[in-house]
């Protein structure tokens, strides 16, 4: 677990970043922590030197690399940034770090506007499993909308739209299909009426309501009368 004060000076990072500060005493932070602080605080230049010399530490230096990465980033170095994200995945493809590296990849390839990058590296998130997959599939949508991948970007959008109608990256998936003139997939109505039970389930009656009437337009005999019994 991350030291108390360590978890309050990354506070303004983002949530995939919060556990990447190693165990240290409170009284004493390593050279790391105190880095991980200063990029957290908004004072990435400081933090840089120290980081750079904690890269060759053999046991936490690819955290550091993920630090000088995020402080890269922050200073507008994106190229700098895609260097240090390539080199924790080249050394730890997997485990929370790999994730984390994932993320500095797809943060500072979309900074540089390297789309194919973002794509992949957001393709290689929604593949793990994450704590708001959501996040990830949108941020495919917009990817692959810049690449004029349709397909890839009405697939992310769906994913979204259907199977997380309640988080707050659901509005930014309909407005992505909106776009792109719908989701276009076979079993529209079926995932459409899932989409309405748990908006129903959220208690956001009037989202659920335009939902089931949707799926009601195109129903009939049992189908239907239970979509009117659902309505009314």
């Amino acid at each position: 677990m991350p030291a108390e004060a360590v978890v309050h000076a990354q506070s303004a990072l983002s949530a995939e970043d919060l556990w990447l500060a190693p165990a240290v005493d409170p009284a004493a932070p390593s050279d790391l922590a105190r880095a991980a602080g200063l990029v957290a605080a908004g004072r990435a230049a400081e933090a840089v030197p120290i980081l750079v010399r904690q890269t060759g530490d053999p046991e936490l230096g690819g955290y550091a690399h993920l630090y000088l990465g995020r402080a890269q980033l922050a200073l507008g170095h994106e190229d700098q940034a895609l260097t240090s994200a390539r080199l924790i995945l080249e050394h730890t493809p997997g485990g929370n770090l790999g994730e984390a590296g994932l993320w500095l990849l797809a943060d500072a390839s979309e900074a540089a506007g390297n789309w194919p990058d973002a794509a992949r590296a957001l393709q290689a998130l929604t593949g793990l499993k994450l704590a708001a997959p959501q996040a990830a599939y949108v941020r495919l949508g917009r990817a692959a909308e810049k690449l004029r991948d349709d397909t890839l970007a009405r697939g992310a959008y769906a994913k979204v739209y259907y199977e997380w109608p309640l988080s707050p990256e659901s509005a930014d998936a309909e407005s992505g299909l909106s776009r792109l003139g719908g989701p276009m997939i076979a079993d529209a109505d079926r995932m459409e009426l899932a989409r309405a039970q748990i908006l129903y389930a959220g208690r956001r009656f009037a989202d659920a309501r335009k939902s089931f009437q949707q799926v009601r337009s195109r129903a009939a005999g049992d189908e239907r009368w239970a979509l009117d019994l659902r309505l009314a």
